[in-house]
């Protein structure tokens, strides 16, 4: 007989600051899937017809002020807040321990400073809306939800794929838009430096990848990323980082099945993120 694995402490961190010993409570998102009823002629009962996801929110409880969560309230992009869950599970019949991560993106709806009352403690509750989700578990992803981009991998599996071909998005710029290729001037996706467009497509399932758009790193995107890792950049490197920069979001799988040229001029346009401008400018990169 196997014991449930449980919940034996957990950090959490906003834009790659460690909000360690400040949170108390965190409600972790809950995924629902929005359902309605249909019944047409002939049928003899109701069928639940799925058009997509519930909204997605996290809403956590700290012990006192968050300075740097005030800051970020009314931040105008849609996904200008990460937020990263890191839990360990264990079972009392095993010795070894589950890592737990939640990442979302998304901006604080409602930030609650609580009561002020002498002699008794304070609680600080934020509630944080997502467009983008992801879980995973000891470092596989199993769940990834982007509400803007129109993706959602569940063990691996991209089941909005084919859909986004039906509607022509598999085929569009990687400029993170709704626009698809044939909207953009071919010149304006050349003119980019951080898009490549692959000398061998990616095929992924049904879907073809022509073009890859990498961004520079945000705070806290990568975390867990050793220096190592970002001085070599070999091929396990760019596993671990592309996923998190890349649009489309590109896989682990991906990055191990795409073309080597491909994957050179992939971690030359990270590398160029890496080197102070002065340096860039000198060895001929676009500066900002």
């Amino acid at each position: 007989m196997a014991l449930p694995s449980k919940l034996k402490g957990f950090n959490l961190f906003q834009n790659g600051e460690n909000f360690v010993g400040k949170v108390a409570e965190i409600t972790l998102p809950k995924l629902t899937r929005k359902m309605e009823d249909w019944q047409g002629g002939g049928m003899s009962g109701p069928i639940k017809v799925d058009f997509g996801n519930e909204g997605i929110q996290m809403e956590w409880t700290a012990g006192g002020f968050m300075k740097s969560v005030l800051q970020q309230y009314g931040i105008t992009q849609h996904d200008g807040v990460l937020l990263r869950f890191a839990g360990g599970y264990q079972a009392e019949d095993s010795t070894s321990v589950d890592a737990i991560e939640i990442v979302i993106k998304g901006r604080h709806s409602e930030i609650d400073p609580g009561t002020a009352k002498a002699k008794e403690d304070t609680a600080f509750k934020v509630t944080t809306v997502a467009s983008y989700y992801k879980l995973s578990i000891n470092g596989e992803n199993i769940i990834e939800i982007d509400f803007v981009n129109m993706i959602e991998r569940i063990n691996g599996n991209d089941i909005l794929a084919t859909l986004r071909t039906a509607i022509g998005l598999n085929t569009m710029s990687t400029k993170q838009s709704a626009a698809t290729a044939t909207d953009l001037p071919e010149s304006q996706v050349q003119d980019d430096p951080n898009t490549l467009t692959l000398d061998t497509p990616l095929v992924r399932g049904n879907q073809t990848i022509e073009r890859v758009t990498l961004h520079k790193p945000k705070s806290g995107e990568l975390r867990g990323v050793s220096l190592s890792d970002l001085v070599n950049l070999d091929v396990v490197a760019l596993s671990k980082v592309l996923p998190r920069i890349s649009t489309p979001t590109l896989t682990e799988a991906d990055v191990a099945n795409i073309d080597p040229a491909d994957l050179v001029q992939l971690g030359g346009i990270f590398a160029g993120f890496l080197m102070p401008k002065a340096v860039k400018s000198k060895l001929g990169y676009q500066t900002e």
